[in-house]
């Protein structure tokens, strides 16, 4: 199943799950990027989970709209073109920079993360320009406030929402 299957069904995961995942994507998106390769879509329902024997295995799926950062050829985004899924679009995406690179990535990461932890978005919407203008201006909830049960160390990812930055250094 993909990770939004898993979520849907599950609502939010432990932080013990969470980590399997993160750490597996983390690796992955590490040699994407020294390859020069920023995914530029990452969510849930691309990070398909594979039974393994008896573990699960995270693969990152869907490279369609991937950038390489080494070369102009392929790139078929253009300026001010939006690209990505909206819920999880960094800033730079939702202002469609031509030249975006593996921090997107680590946006989307981070709000993947708050969604496993949290069981909801940091910027919920059916609608495109709400959720859009939300990202651009809102500042990230914080965490606690809606999974007080997670524990001290969750306060950590707190902090680096108030600071503005969700994905910690």
């Amino acid at each position: 199943e993909d990770l939004g299957q898993r979520l849907h069904r599950v609502h939010r995961m432990s932080l013990r799950d969470t980590a399997k995942v993160l750490v597996q994507v983390g690796k992955a998106l590490r040699k994407a990027h020294e390859a020069g390769i920023a995914h530029r879509d990452l969510k849930p329902a691309n990070l398909f989970i594979a039974r393994v024997d008896d573990d699960e295995v995270v693969k990152i799926l869907d490279f369609g709209i991937a950038k390489d950062q080494h070369s102009a050829l392929g790139d078929a985004t253009k300026t001010g073109e939006v690209i990505g899924s909206p819920h999880y679009m960094s800033p730079e995406q939702v202002r469609a920079e031509k030249d975006l690179d593996y921090r997107t990535d680590l946006w989307s990461l981070g709000i993947i993360l708050y969604r496993m932890l949290v069981g909801a978005l940091p910027f919920p919407g059916d609608q495109l320009g709400p959720v859009l203008a939300q990202i651009l201006t809102d500042p990230i909830p914080v965490p606690s406030r809606y999974a007080p049960d997670h524990p001290a160390g969750f306060r950590e990812l707190d902090l680096q929402a108030q600071a503005g930055g969700l994905v910690p250094g």
